[in-house]
């Protein structure tokens, strides 16, 4: 139990440590490195009540900071808890509740080993075996408990500790194979659900950028919006537009929007809806993973569309992979 108890609590005491204490710029929401662009790259493919969170935050950016100070809080109690070895079960639960938040959220990033999934599944285990055996020995619990025998047989002590005796019971036992099942398919179930891992295809949405290109509205014949929302790739990488193609229903180009234009759209022609934000950067157009926004385009006047006609957007990142959308 203590090697458990003292990595998980490092774990999440580590996570507050380093937001408030080494960096504290990531409770500052005017900085790069705020917690909330961070929660937003969780966003494309939270699910459940969590998507609908999340979908709230992001659009909220002042709703989004104080969530960021109930996370960061709440991670330091579980970690302080932890490390203690206090009020066991209190503490496993509240460890196994952060950790199904993280797997609902961010449970589908990973570029490399399906990272969050695996850390949210091994916490979610280790949460559950503090609150079903306790903290222990070596805990402030047993500690306690070892001081006031008196308080060890008080019902509402036990329910907040569960001093490792009440794990002779048959039920206890029972219980602890009926918690083992539905943990382990759980798991399995939130493997098929991120990564597809127990059957169909295997994937992985934080390894390749993809952008969904959507909303065509025309404002007149030389200017129209696009809507550019970036769901898939690694968190730390932007998808870089260099071009945007303007093809018509036989995939014959219409115009193009070269290098030299996506660089410098203007500010007063991206619309961002979310936190993480659509912008202009040194070479080309930047879309973080999480971004939403509509984009308007204008045509010169030598070159128009037709609104009975359909076309097609085809917008190439800098790494030369395209993403499209229609009209």
């Amino acid at each position: 139990m203590l090697p458990l108890r003292l990595v998980a609590g490092w774990l999440f005491f580590s996570a507050f440590w380093r937001r408030v204490v080494l960096v504290p710029e990531k409770h500052i929401m005017d900085a790069p490195q705020w917690l909330g662009h961070k929660i937003n790259t969780f966003y494309p493919h939270s699910n459940g009540l969590f998507k609908t969170m999340l979908g709230r935050f992001v659009e909220n950016p002042e709703e989004m900071n104080l969530f960021t100070y109930v996370f960061t809080y709440s991670e330091l109690l579980a970690g302080l808890l932890l490390i203690a070895g206090f009020l066991s079960r209190l503490s496993g639960l509240l460890l196994v509740g952060l950790a199904v938040g993280l797997m609902h959220t961010a449970g589908w990033l990973g570029p490399t080993c399906l990272d969050e999934w695996q850390i949210s599944s091994m916490l979610v285990a280790i949460g559950l075996v503090i609150a079903l055996f306790g903290s222990g020995s070596y805990s402030l619990d047993s500690l306690i408990s070892r001081r006031n025998p008196a308080l060890g047989k008080k019902r509402w002590w036990q329910a907040l500790t569960l001093p490792l005796p009440a794990a002779n019971k048959n039920i206890f036992r029972k219980t602890t194979y009926a918690v083992s099942a539905a943990v382990i398919l759980y798991v399995i179930g939130m493997n098929q659900v991120h990564h597809g891992g127990v059957w169909g295809k295997l994937h992985n949405y934080s390894k390749i950028p993809d952008i969904q290109v959507t909303n065509y509205r025309a404002v007149n014949d030389s200017t129209f919006s696009l809507t550019l929302y970036r769901d898939k790739g690694p968190e730390t990488y932007g998808s870089f537009l260099i071009q945007m193609e303007i093809q018509n229903s036989a995939g014959q180009p219409i115009h193009t929007f070269g290098q030299d234009y996506m660089k410098t759209i203007g500010s007063e022609n991206i619309h961002n809806r979310h936190i993480n934000k659509i912008k202009t950067g040194k070479h080309s157009l930047v879309v973080p993973l999480g971004a939403k926004g509509k984009v308007t385009f204008h045509l010169p006047e030598s070159n128009k569309l037709k609104k009975k006609n359909d076309y097609r957007f085809v917008f190439t990142d800098i790494s030369g992979r395209k993403f499209t959308g229609s009209k």
